[in-house]
């Protein structure tokens, strides 16, 4: 045993070490007994007969669901394999076909991701993110929750006029750097609690105007389209904006109750910064051209990534850091997690796949029946009650496709209910925000989860009590504020 490493994990009080090897001995079981599990949910609703109103293949679609999402939770098998699971089960299920499923898994949003992932790799060679991460410091202060509220609020306000894609990939190398400078003196906690921050203020951020993301711009054209109702830019942002900013203070004390990391103050971690970048106005010519570059991307990202795709900009920020050698091709090899980019591109086959097979409408329309029969379809219940139901439907496809999904549904059921199809329509696409519980809900879930701190349990650990604090924030809005408001 002489040279070789040995690793020990304290199991608890009173009771023996354990080597590394019994230790992923056990947990190879403990996979295999989650895995044997979910397969069984799954067979049984495979073998049962499709419910009057599904199709055969919106069933297998649900199978699909309930297979990933099993996985996803319990990490029976590591990320990048559900994700390499669900293109295989659509096809062995027959949902689809290999180069449907193919074509379905590559899209803008996919090679957004990646290109974000490279060019956070470059900003992190370079140091960016230590620098954008001490002016942060500096401004909020050190405290590990007022850092916390300055993430939040600053990746909440900008994702409210921009794409949470963007924020995300922004400020991901930021929270990096302050995790690994603070590594030696804090717990693991303060690396899920960072990470956190940002793609949890990035989701909250979303629904503060029409501009913060792409579930708003559907739901205007649906009110617009479908009922000839206008809703302004201002009127939104009067509605949901105030939202935004209840939901920051909130997500602050909800994320450092729950990642409690040793250290309280960053104060160390601020001096190491500013000892190390003390020649603020004496760049290296490298950080000036990856600075340069990135600002290049962002502008284009706002001023023509409707026309050109945010992920085709993305790759071009890419390939102009290979083109002016501040990086090179083997760095991204290694900097990228190759496992998200696959994560997300199984996600989105899924979310096509429930569109196309009617899977989603049919939960939807289950879920609205129940209402009626618990006589909640009629004012500000209903509008609470399809809020409800939409943050249920965007934990496992994304924001737009959610809203797309329910759109119709949600307002002409309000209409022939008597319920203002705005206040209905504000509800379905704010809560479509609150992507928590699972990896796949939302691309800044998948692009913090690249960073290596947080694992798919950890989702579902912070995501559930922020499920129902934003639930009942958004509750409170529908009926107290929307009704003062007239909405």
């Amino acid at each position: 045993m002489i040279g070789a490493p040995l690793h020990f994990i304290y199991i608890c009080k009173g009771k023996p070490f354990m080597l590394e090897a019994e230790l992923h001995s056990v947990s190879h079981v403990i996979r295999w007994k989650w895995l044997i599990g979910i397969a069984a949910a799954g067979a049984v609703v495979f073998f049962l007969p499709a419910p009057e109103g599904l199709s055969v293949l919106g069933k297998r679609t649900l199978v699909v669901l309930i297979i990933a999402a099993g996985a996803f939770v319990t990490d029976a098998l590591p990320v990048p394999g559900v994700a390499l699971l669900i293109p295989l089960l659509l096809v062995v299920f027959q949902i689809d076909t290999p180069d449907g499923v193919a074509s379905s898994m590559m899209s803008d949003s996919v090679l957004f991701i990646l290109g974000s992932l490279m060019i956070a790799t470059v900003l992190i060679k370079h140091g960016v993110d230590k620098r954008i991460a001490s002016l942060i410091l500096a401004r909020t202060g050190t405290s590990t929750f007022r850092v916390s509220f300055g993430i939040i609020a600053a990746c909440a306000l900008l994702s409210s006029f921009m794409s949470d894609h963007m924020v995300a990939a922004v400020m991901l190398p930021v929270g990096i750097a302050i995790v690994e400078s603070a590594r030696e003196e804090s717990s693991p906690s303060l690396g899920k609690l960072i990470m956190f921050c940002i793609a949890y203020g990035c989701a909250i951020g979303g629904m503060g105007t029409p501009s913060g993301g792409a579930r708003n711009a559907i739901m205007l054209a649906y009110l617009h389209q479908l009922f000839g109702v206008q809703v302004s830019y201002g009127q939104w942002a009067v509605a949901a904006f105030p939202i935004v900013l209840v939901n920051i203070p909130v997500t602050a004390v909800i994320l450092t109750r729950i990642f409690k990391p040793e250290v309280k103050d960053l104060g160390k971690v601020l001096q190491g910064f500013q000892r190390k970048g003390s020649q603020i106005h004496s760049m290296k010519r490298e950080e000036k051209i990856s600075i340069a570059v990135f600002a290049v991307v962002v502008v284009l990202w706002i001023l023509v990534g409707t026309r050109f795709g945010l992920g085709m900009i993305a790759l071009f920020g890419a390939v102009l850091y290979l083109l002016c050698g501040v990086v090179e091709w083997a760095e991204y090899q290694r900097g990228v997690a190759w496992g998200v980019v696959l994560l997300y591109s199984g996600a989105i086959s899924l979310g096509i796949a429930m569109m196309e097979t009617g899977a989603a409408r049919f939960l939807a329309e289950e879920f609205l029946s129940v209402l009626s029969s618990l006589g909640l379809h009629s004012g500000q219940s209903f509008a609470a009650s399809v809020a409800f139901l939409t943050m249920l439907m965007t934990q496992s496809m994304s924001d737009g496709a959610a809203v797309a999904v329910l759109g119709p549904i949600n307002l002409n059921l309000a209409a022939l209910s008597g319920v203002s199809v705005v206040q209905v329509g504000l509800a379905t696409a704010c809560s479509a925000a609150f992507a928590y519980l699972l990896v796949i809900g939302t691309p800044p879930n998948a692009i913090v989860s690249s960073s290596g701190y947080v694992l798919p349990r950890d989702f579902l650990k912070a995501g559930v009590i922020q499920f129902m604090a934003s639930y009942l924030i958004l509750l409170f809005f529908i009926m107290v504020v929307w009704r003062i408001l007239g909405i």
